[in-house]
């Protein structure tokens, strides 16, 4: 398992990820396949009192810095006053809808 396709894959991951939360509903959750029979599953989320432009912002730093020290582990989160990220190699969350 190279670090380097973790480092793809959550990137991919997250960026699908920021895109749907701050196009309107501030939270998405999604997975993305890691090899044939292991997924990466994540999660985004900010406060309701953010807009969407304050949203993508904070999201932005969180991803970045989880992506940055995250892509040799196995899960990991970032956690700001305003906005959550978080993956894992197992499903962790419930259906947002």
């Amino acid at each position: 398992n190279s670090p380097n396709l973790v480092k793809k894959k959550l990137n991919k991951l997250f960026t699908r990820l920021r895109s749907i939360a701050f196009n309107g509903s501030l939270k998405a959750q999604e997975s993305v396949k890691l090899l044939e029979e292991i997924r990466l599953f994540g999660i985004v989320e900010c406060t309701r009192n953010l807009s969407s432009t304050e949203c993508k912002k904070c999201l932005h730093v969180a991803v970045i810095e989880l992506i940055d020290r995250g892509y040799q582990m196995k899960g990991g989160c970032a956690i700001y006053g305003s906005c959550y990220i978080r993956f894992e190699l197992y499903p962790f969350y419930y259906s947002l809808s």
